[in-house]
Parts: structure tokens; C-alpha cells; sequence
């Protein structure tokens, strides 16, 4: 490894450990007191750097096939890449079906070309090329180009069945889709290599050498005879040569078509011999990649295996912020569990699924989502039957968040005080730290200061930071850094806005430091309203472009919506006041799709973008909906800012009495709140209404 990236310089030398880690886990011990989320965007980083590295050398081409089979890691990845493409010798090409919406599609420099088919001179090229040892009639020819209509793998499949074929009249009795193309070829095959080909589709698309003769059962020799044949037909080409190669099959569905070629009872048999295999050769998959055992054991009726090593595989999605593949995995288990007979052990298992599911969906999709609610939904229901203090405490928890996302303040109180009463009985830092953080958010929200702060002051006391991983798989993510952060916010609507930026570049700090996103995304969101209330727009505009560069990677689309209100202020304080507010509308728009009601904030940032605007009226309705969700809601943290704003807008209409009444309202709510900062600016706007009166 070292002498590969050696000759690229410092920075790629750097990246040696994390890609080492990436092509052989098993010897990786130099990352091994890292957490996986910090292996995660270390590995992320070491290829960006070694991708640089390159493209300093010459002008560097990545081209990626078949997006649409990707895995959400890849996603983020393939996305951060795309990010480098702007400003350097880097030309990213990538294919996929049509349907499929790459992330980074509307950046500035990309580009969407929909390839058509190929013409008539170029179809009958790729068709001759194929037949050059074997050439067939014209009549042969035309048909093949007739019946592939310009699709390059139905051109060259078509020529290379009929290459196989024996006589001309058979030739011509050309099938009627690529599918039965493959079919036929497949099943033309000779029984040994058939039989081989049937263990390679079990195995997957990718097939290393060593498993696939484990598996197959037969000398090493009529294995690798098989495959010299397979090759020559073009079935499976080498993608790995050496001690340990891997081979590969040419196309997905020529990978689908022979798995499907395989009988079921066959089939079932050969996964229950693969699983065996991986299990001798790679004890470690279990592990590492647990979903690709939890796939075999599916298929081969294996049930409570496979139910496993899906939730195991979820839970290390969890681990490693990969939250899209959480879902995919958590969902597998979930269904096949729907299969298990009742009982308090198959409560107690999907119990745990559906927390970690709402979890992955809560990241992915937001606190309020609908997603969420119908697991919740699940989770409610189960809830009852349990029995252990300290699960139950994590299902409440996770409901409170639900709660406390949809803005129904009455109901999170209560599991607030339930999860005090949990945790005033139990020995549990992490236990404590959720509680008390839970606790010291909806006191925020309710305008509470005082209590607020002394909640996250108690979180931060009883915070270990050796417990990140298990915090984030519980809560997803760390909530040191939210009460840090939260805490600054807190101290910045008190009025002490120089311990508030102290807090949130400790939450910054702690965030990048563990590598986690979504905690990096909590920290960069709590920074953004603290340089806010300190009218610092330059800070806002940097933390908050990283925040949607952070949002939009990881597929955070609660956070994005929060990200372009900050961003949009922050443009619109440096005088691009139109573009500003349209982002700011953006985020707005994205907050409500994604199920989150709590936050007057947000609305109080686009009332002021449209005052900026001179757009009163519209910034008055902006200001009357919140108030009036205020009354629902009976979230009180912003209606001070809000008064003040109603206050600003009366005034340019010249409604100089409500204004004062409204600038009047604002100080009183904000002296009995303790909200100090709120109540200088009221007081700041009311003296400007009466000398400008004057």
C-alpha cells in the first residue's frame, strides 16, 4: 500500500492506514480505537486526497456504471468526489437507467446527456465485430439488427447466441428479449459449467475464486476449467488475477438471468453451502458484513439466521452514519420477523428493530416524518408488554423526540418526566445524558432559560465521550455535543452571546473530533443560531455552506431545510437581499415537507428577510401564522423575536400605536422569560419608533 501511494506525494501517504482498512479490514489495527463513523469520513477523505493527488499529475477520468444499483455509502461518497470536480483536472462519468436522480445532478458543472440508440452503421459494426470469428449471412445480420433496435447488450447478446448456434435456421429463430437471450445461452451450457455457473450467481455478482471451489465442491482444477470456458463465452471476466482472483459477471442481469436459472431447491441448497463457505474461508463477514451472510441464510430458509445478521447489519449501518442502508437492512429483518411465531423474545427483538429503524428513518428523513410516526405507531403498541427498565427508557425517549419534532409540547413534557423519574433510579451516564438533554431541549422551546441551561449543564456533567458509539446508535448521535451547543444557544438568548460562542465551538469542536454527521450537522446548526443572534453574517454564511454541503452528502433533509434559512440570511445581511429570501422560502418549504413543526426561529429569520424585501404584508402573515401555531403548539422560545418583527413591520406601515403596543408586548414576554438579548432589541426597536415620532 505504502509504495502504491508513495509517488503521490505527503498528503496521499497520509490516506495509507484508512485505505488499508478499506481493502483488507482484517489488518487495519491501526484505526482499531477509532469509532466507525470516524473510519467512515477518515476513509471518505483518504480517497479525496488520493483522487487530488492524482489529478495533479494528469487530468484524472472516474467513470462509474450502473448508479442505479448503488449502495447509500457509495451515494455519499460518489457525491463528496463530485464536489472536487468544480475547480480541478477531475471529469466524473457516470451511467444509470433512466429514473434514477443522482444527488449532485444539480450542481453547476454537471451535465445530464440521455444516450439514444445506436444507429444502423454502428449497430451493424458492434454486431460484425462480435460474429468476426464466426460471420453469419446478411439475412442472419439484418435480423439480429431488426430485432435489437439500436440497444447495445440486446445487439451484442443477439450476435453472440447466434455465433453459439450451429446452423442458420437456428440462427434465425432469434428470441424476443435480451432476458431470453441470456436464458437460452445459459441453459445451451454443458452441465459441468452450468453447474459452476449456478454457485457463481448464488456466490453474487462478484465471485472470488477460493469461495466459489469451496462451495462448488469439486478440485480446484475442474473449477478453473469451468471458468477458463465461462470466460471464453463471455459469462464472467477477471476483475482480480493473483493469489486470490475474483471474477465477475458481465452485466447485471446476466447475473440476475443465471441466479434465476438456478431451481429453487438447488438454489436454497447451494446458499446454505455458501454461507458455509464464507463462514471457513472469511469467519469475519459475520462481523464486518453481516448483511451479505444475512442475504444467504434468506435464501436458503434459514429465518432466525437471517434475522440476525439483517438487525446486525442495520445496527452497523447505524454505526457508520450509512442510514439508507440501515433502512434497507432493518426493513429485511423486520419483514421476515412478521413470519415468527408470537412471543415476549420476538417482542423484545422487533422492539429493538423498530427503534433502530426509526432512528435511520429520523436521520434520513427527518424527527416528524411520517415514516417515523408509523413506526412509532409500532413501537407504541409494544411498548407496554416490556419489562426491562431500561429499554423501555429508550422507547420512551425516542417518542419524546417524535413529540417534541411534531411541536406537541404536552405530550413530550410528560415523557420528559418520565424519563427523569427512569433515570433518577438508574447508575447510566448515557441513561442521564438522554434525560437530561431531552429535558433541557423542550424547556428551551418553552422559553424555560433558566431550566433549560440547568439541564444541559447536568447532561454535560454526567457525558462520557467513550460512549459516542452507543449514544449513537441510541439517540443518533452524540448528545454531548447537542447540550454543548444547545446550552451556547441558550446563553446567547440570555444575553451572554461571548459564552455562547465558546459553547458551540466546543459542540464544533467535539463534533469533528468524533467524525460523526449527524452530530457535526447538530453542532453546525446550533453554531449558525448563535452567530445569528450575534450578527455575525460572514460565520453564518461559512458554517451554514457547510451545513448544506454536510446536509445534502449525507441525505439530511431536516438539517438541509435549516441549512438554506441560515445560508439565505446570511446572503441576504450581505446584500443579496432577493436571493437570500428565495433560499430562505427553500428551507422553509423543505422544514414543513419533512414533518417538523417545532421552530418559530426559522419563521422569524424569513420574516426578517422579507422586511429586508420591503415585503410587509407578506412578512405580517409570515409572523401571524407562527403566532397563531404558537397558540397550538405553546412553543414560546421566538415570540418575543417575533413581537419585535411584528413591531418593525407596523411601523413601516405607519401603524405607529400597534407597533408600540406590539415592541411593548415583546419586552414584557421577554423580561418574564429571562430572555434578555430579546428584550434590548425590542426595547432598541420601541426607541427608535418614538424618535423617529419625535
Amino acid at each position: 500500500m505504502l509504495a502504491a501511494v508513495r509517488p503521490l506525494g505527503e498528503a496521499a501517504l497520509e490516506s495509507a492506514p484508512y485505505l488499508q482498512y478499506l481493502l483488507c479490514p482484517r489488518k487495519g489495527g491501526e484505526l482499531s480505537d477509532r469509532s466507525p463513523a470516524a473510519i467512515k469520513a477518515g476513509t471518505f477523505e483518504a480517497i479525496r486526497r488520493v483522487v487530488l493527488a492524482q489529478q495533479e499529475r494528469r487530468p484524472l477520468l472516474l467513470a462509474i456504471e450502473d448508479l442505479q444499483w448503488i449502495d447509500q455509502t457509495s451515494v455519499e461518497l460518489l457525491a463528496s468526489l463530485a464536489e472536487l470536480t468544480t475547480a480541478t483536472r477531475i471529469l466524473l462519468v457516470a451511467t444509470c437507467r433512466p429514473g434514477y436522480q443522482a444527488p449532485w445532478r444539480i450542481r453547476s458543472n454537471a451535465t445530464q446527456i440521455a444516450i439514444g440508440p445506436l444507429s444502423a452503421a454502428e449497430s451493424r459494426q458492434l454486431v460484425e465485430s462480435v460474429l468476426i470469428a464466426r460471420p453469419a449471412t446478411d439475412t442472419v445480420v439484418t435480423r439480429i439488427l431488426g430485432r435489437g433496435e439500436g440497444n447495445p447488450l440486446f445487439l451484442e447478446e443477439l450476435a453472440r447466441s447466434v455465433r453459439e448456434q450451429s446452423n442458420e435456421a437456428a440462427a434465425l429463430a432469434v428470441p424476443g428479449t435480451v432476458h431470453d437471450i441470456i436464458a437460452m445461452r445459459v441453459e445451451g451450457l454443458a452441465a459441468a459449467d452450468k453447474y459452476v455457473l449456478d454457485v457463481a450467481a448464488v456466490i453474487d455478482r462478484a465471485v472470488p475464486v477460493s469461495l466459489l471451489q469451496e462451495a462448488c465442491e469439486l478440485s480446484g482444477e475442474a473449477v478453473r476449467g469451468s471458468l477458463g470456458r465461462l470466460l471464453s463465452a463471455e459469462f464472467l471476466y477477471a476483475t482480480r488475477l493473483g493469489a486470490d482472483p475474483e471474477y465477475t459477471f458481465k452485466h447485471a442481469l446476466t447475473h440476475e438471468v443465471a441466479h434465476d436459472s438456478v431451481p429453487a431447491d438447488l438454489r436454497r441448497v447451494l446458499h446454505d453451502r455458501v454461507v458455509t463457505a464464507i463462514q471457513k474461508l472469511a469467519p469475519e463477514t459475520g462481523e464486518r458484513r453481516p448483511e451479505t451472510l444475512a442475504r444467504h441464510y434468506t435464501e436458503a430458509g434459514r429465518q432466525a439466521e437471517a434475522i440476525e445478521h439483517w438487525s446486525r447489519a442495520g445496527q452497523l449501518a447505524l454505526r457508520r452514519s450509512a442510514h439508507g442502508d440501515a433502512i434497507v437492512h432493518l426493513g429485511q429483518a423486520l419483514k421476515l420477523l412478521t413470519g415468527q411465531p408470537e412471543s415476549s423474545g420476538r417482542d423484545a427483538q422487533e422492539i429493538s428493530m423498530q427503534l433502530a429503524m426509526a432512528t435511520a428513518l429520523t436521520v434520513a428523513r427527518g424527527y416528524g416524518a411520517p415514516d417515523v410516526e408509523r413506526t412509532l405507531a409500532r413501537v407504541r403498541i409494544l411498548s407496554d408488554r416490556l419489562t426491562d427498565v431500561a429499554e423501555k427508557f429508550f422507547v420512551q425517549w425516542t417518542l419524546w423526540r417524535f413529540q417534541f419534532a411534531r411541536a406537541n409540547f404536552r405530550a413530550a413534557e410528560e415523557l420528559v418526566g418520565e424519563l427523569l423519574a427512569i433515570a433518577a433510579s438508574r447508575d447510566d451516564p448515557v441513561v442521564h445524558v438522554g434525560a437530561h438533554a431531552a429535558a433541557g431541549i423542550d424547556k428551551f422551546y418553552l422559553a424555560e432559560f433558566s431550566s433549560a441551561r440547568e439541564h444541559f449543564a447536568r447532561a454535560i456533567a454526567a457525558y462520557d465521550r467513550q460512549h459516542t458509539a452507543i449514544q449513537a446508535l441510541r439517540y443518533a448521535q452524540d448528545l454531548g455535543v447537542a447540550a454543548w451547543g444547545f446550552l451556547g444557544w441558550a446563553d446567547a438568548v440570555v444575553g451572554d452571546l461571548d459564552s455562547a460562542a465558546r459553547r458551540v465551538e466546543t459542540a464544533l469542536q467535539l463534533a469533528r473530533e468524533i467524525g460523526h454527521p449527524f452530530s457535526l450537522a447538530t453542532a453546525l446548526f446550533l453554531a449558525c443560531e448563535v452567530y445569528e443572534l450575534r450578527e455575525e453574517a460572514d460565520a453564518v454564511r461559512r458554517l451554514g455552506d457547510e451545513l448544506v454541503a454536510t446536509a445534502r452528502e449525507h441525505g439530511f433533509a431536516f438539517f438541509l431545510g435549516f441549512a438554506l434559512t441560515h445560508t439565505g440570511w446570511a446572503m441576504s445581511r450581505a446584500g443579496d437581499v432577493s436571493s437570500g429570501v428565495a433560499v430562505m422560502k427553500e428551507g422553509a418549504d423543505l422544514f414543513r415537507a419533512v414533518g417538523q413543526r417545532v421552530g418559530l426561529a426559522h419563521r422569524a429569520r424569513l420574516a426578517e428577510g422579507l422586511l429586508a424585501t420591503h415585503a410587509v404584508g407578506e412578512a405580517l402573515d409570515v409572523i401571524a401564522d407562527a403566532l397563531e401555531q404558537r397558540q397550538e403548539t405553546e412553543e414560546h422560545a421566538f415570540v418575543a423575536a417575533l413581537l419585535t418583527l411584528r413591531g418593525e413591520a407596523l411601523a413601516r406601515r405607519g401603524e405607529t400605536v400597534a407597533a408600540a403596543r406590539s415592541f411593548g408586548d415583546a419586552i414584557e414576554l421577554a423580561n418574564r422569560q429571562g430572555a434578555t438579548l430579546f428584550a434590548q432589541r425590542a426595547a432598541t426597536g420601541l426607541r427608535r419608533l418614538e424618535t423617529s415620532d419625535d
